[in-house]
């Protein structure tokens, strides 16, 4: 028996307040068998008391911590303040006396700064180890004889206060990547520097995995293991085996920016499916762990709307193409825009509309900019590359004019940039020189179209036998 006036032992019992049930028939089934001992509860702190206060000096005095740990997605900060104090200022000085328990259900392993803990799983075994040691801690003797029974008890109601498990459906098919780090390197490799990333990883040798929803909703039979991830895409569209394709090779750029912490361009990599849409691969997260050794990506794909590049497109396509992003220039950028920036700019500034509220934190200029950027983009993607030769779309002086106009457009691009940037500083906010190189991008849009739209209306006869 525990001697009349030893002094009663200690119990502070740290839980989540979502835990308050759970922790209450902790104590009531361990209460219910042993003598000289008190518990402490949070909610048992009276009314009108400085709860901080209470707490603190009960952790300063308390004999055993148990942190009751279960659901691992929860915010435990809070918790782990309590036993970290504990640990610190009361056991580190006596731990053969101050004991730390941390009682957690079976697959939720306890927070990294309990880790070297002998921490208790929620199963009969480990409880019952537990309460031998700690009915020996609090000097028990009588609990000893209903051990068994109240280990049993404990782990019915841990057992029934499980944390849900949830079933995620994601609605686009997804994959995951493992990003290949350069051969030699494993000692030096961190995913958490992105100051070290190489701008050259070899990403072309990344394993892919994924799921058997994923898998079917991506064209699979049946659910491939893990692959190489250039072997998995190259299965993706219906190019056949011998097909460049680039947009293979623009995905991986975007992989490697987006490792790097840069902002990727994805909306210009999408393909045919083997189904028949038009997919558009997106870098949707990357998870790192948190010593910096693993690294995996999950890549979902989206309905893309967009026609995707053939991989030898021909005058007829590249026309098509020039036509539609000239269309695209003149209805978003030129029509939208050109004369109305500085008004546009001065509505901005004075509306109070809450759906504007996003649009008055990005400088104007820069929008119209981002917009034609796209654009460009879309063009290269499709095969009209700027900085590539022009390709031979027209005869005689078409062509040489054809010609001439990219490099027009190519300098004007450039030299709106610079102005756009400088512009979008100025308190004035008239945009002169950004409207004098919109007037001159919708003369040359003109011209283009104008050359542009008979000789596609006469291949496409041609083609069709008109």
């Amino acid at each position: 028996m525990t001697p009349p006036d030893a002094r009663p032992s200690l119990i502070f019992v740290s839980h989540k307040s979502t835990d308050k049930k759970l922790a209450q028939s902790i104590v009531a089934l361990l209460k219910g068998a042993m003598d000289n001992v008190r518990f402490f509860l949070s909610e048992n702190i009276e009314k009108g008391d400085e709860w901080r206060t209470a707490i603190d000096t009960a952790l300063k005095d308390t004999d055993c911590l148990l942190l009751v740990y279960t659901d691992a997605t929860h915010d435990w900060s809070w918790c782990l303040y309590e036993a970290i104090l504990f640990n610190e200022i009361v056991r580190r000085p006596d731990p053969e006396h101050r004991k730390l328990y941390c009682i957690h259900l079976p697959g939720s392993p306890p927070p990294d700064p309990l880790q070297d803990l002998q921490t208790i799983a929620a199963t009969n075994d480990d409880i019952s180890t537990w309460l031998a040691n700690f009915y020996q801690a609090t000097n028990q003797s009588n609990a000893f004889k209903s051990l068994e029974a109240t280990a049993a008890k404990l782990g019915e109601v841990l057992q029934v206060n499980r944390p849900k498990q949830y079933i995620t459906n994601y609605l686009r098919p997804s994959i995951r990547v493992r990003p290949a780090w350069q051969t030699g390197d494993q000692q030096t490799l961190n995913w958490l520097d992105l100051a070290k990333i190489p701008p050259n990883l070899p990403l072309e040798r990344s394993a892919v995995s994924t799921d058997d929803i994923s898998a079917s909703q991506l064209g699979f039979s049946q659910t491939p293991g893990s692959m190489n991830i250039v072997d998995f895409l190259e299965r993706l569209d219906n190019e056949g085996s011998q097909a460049e394709r680039g947009w293979i090779d623009r995905f991986l750029e975007s992989l490697q920016a987006a490792l790097e912490g840069r902002m990727a361009d994805q909306n210009v990599v999408y393909f045919r499916s083997v189904r028949g849409n038009v997919l558009r691969p997106i870098i949707e997260s990357i998870t790192r762990s948190q010593d910096g050794l693993e690294c995996t990506c999950r890549v979902v794909f989206v309905d893309a709307f967009s026609v995707p590049p053939a991989s030898n497109p021909s005058q007829l396509q590249l026309l098509a193409n020039g036509l539609r992003l000239a269309v695209r220039t003149r209805l978003e950028v030129l029509d939208r825009y050109r004369g109305k920036m500085a008004k546009e700019r001065l509505r901005l500034m004075a509306t109070s509309d809450p759906v504007e509220e996003l649009g008055k934190l990005h400088p104007l200029g820069g929008r119209v900019l981002e917009i034609l950027r796209t654009i460009v983009l879309e063009a290269e993607m499709q095969g009209s590359r700027l900085e590539a030769a022009p390709p031979p779309l027209f005869e005689g002086e078409d062509q040489t004019r054809y010609e001439e106009m990219r490099e027009s457009f190519k300098s004007l691009f450039a030299e709106l940039q610079r102005v756009i940037e400088e512009e979008d500083q100025e308190r004035e906010g008239t945009y002169a020189r950004t409207e004098k190189i919109l007037d001159t991008l919708l003369d040359l849009n003109k011209e283009y179209m104008r050359i542009a739209a008979p000789r596609f209306i006469s291949l496409l006869n041609a083609r069709m036998g008109a």
